[in-house]
């Protein structure tokens, strides 16, 4: 995503992630009891009141890792493809990830984009633990990571991030497949999140909106990515989940297929250079809510020592 659409759903995380905790599932799909529900919101309420007291933060940090650290091309993706893609996927594979009976593989110079949300949330946990014994880290330092976090858990979200075929082909990729133009496509569906992002963040006043007398414009997806922590049925639509630390990278690796799958049904083979916009503006839906439960996930999950 853009540089305003990460401010937005950092807000956004932030805005629900107590509230959202009342939606709160185990990864089987099963609501969470009541008790470990009022039990990880209370650890919530906490994190919330922080990362709010630190909001100032979202500006530089959600945007630091394209802005700053310039580190695109290494973890900002998590290229993935199957024998359903290609009939000789080992070769070009690195390593096999099961979902579902699938299996999927990451392909060699395809981007290790959850080895690095897995990393991050180590050193966070550490540094957590660190501050507790000998008090040498403050808490804006460790909410400034939270917030940088915040912008590779939201990348992952990006069905092209996560599709081999939004690269073209080489000795290290399958040569047999369908590929779309390298970015154009890519570039063009998250310009038109970053318009509704942009114009719906300029309503609620949130700051550090780029370029917004430009780009802040009208289009069919300003409902699609717009959530109010004070309806219910938008607080319904964040669906969180208890990660564990132990197999954090397990889950995130699922959140990458996902947008894998989410691409194949956006894009279809045998037009790989169109996107089927009867579905787009639903989709966003689905991205943006499952991004905002799943950072907040992911929040609580180190802040919680789940």
């Amino acid at each position: 995503m853009k540089h305003n659409s990460h401010i937005y759903v950092a807000y956004k995380a932030i805005d629900f992630l107590y509230e959202s905790l009342e939606n709160l599932h185990y990864e089987s799909g099963n609501i969470a009891s009541k008790k470990r529900r009022k039990d990880i919101r209370e650890k919530g309420r906490d994190l919330e009141r922080l990362l709010k007291f630190h909001k100032n933060r979202v500006l530089e940090a959600s945007w630091a890792p394209d802005g700053i650290l310039f580190d695109m091309a290494q973890y900002h993706t998590f290229k993935l493809f199957s024998k359903k893609d290609f009939k000789d996927a080992k070769k070009f594979g690195k390593e096999p990830h099961e979902k579902d009976d699938h299996t999927y593989y990451r392909a060699k110079g395809g981007g290790g984009l959850a080895f690095k949300i897995d990393h991050l949330s180590k050193i966070i946990s550490d540094i957590i633990k660190l501050r507790n014994y000998n008090d040498n880290y403050s808490l804006e330092h460790i909410m400034y990571m939270f917030l940088l976090l915040s912008h590779y858990v939201v990348d992952a979200h990006v069905p092209m991030h996560c599709d081999i075929r939004d690269d073209v082909p080489s000795d290290k990729k399958p040569q047999d497949g369908v590929y779309y133009e390298k970015f154009k496509l890519h570039n063009k569906i998250e310009k038109e999140w970053e318009k509704a992002c942009t114009y719906v963040g300029v309503q609620e006043e949130i700051p550090g909106m780029e370029n917004a007398d430009k780009i802040a414009i009208k289009n069919n997806l300003i409902e699609k990515v717009e959530f109010d922590v004070s309806n219910e049925l938008h607080r319904n639509e964040i669906k969180t989940y208890i990660f564990k630390r132990k197999s954090l990278m397990r889950s995130v690796v699922n959140i990458c297929i996902d947008s894998k799958n989410r691409s194949l049904i956006l894009v279809k083979s045998k037009n790989p250079e169109t996107y089927d916009k009867t579905i787009f503006p639903d989709m966003t839906r689905e991205i943006f809510s499952a991004a905002i439960g799943n950072l907040i996930s992911i929040w609580v999950c180190i802040w919680a020592g789940e």
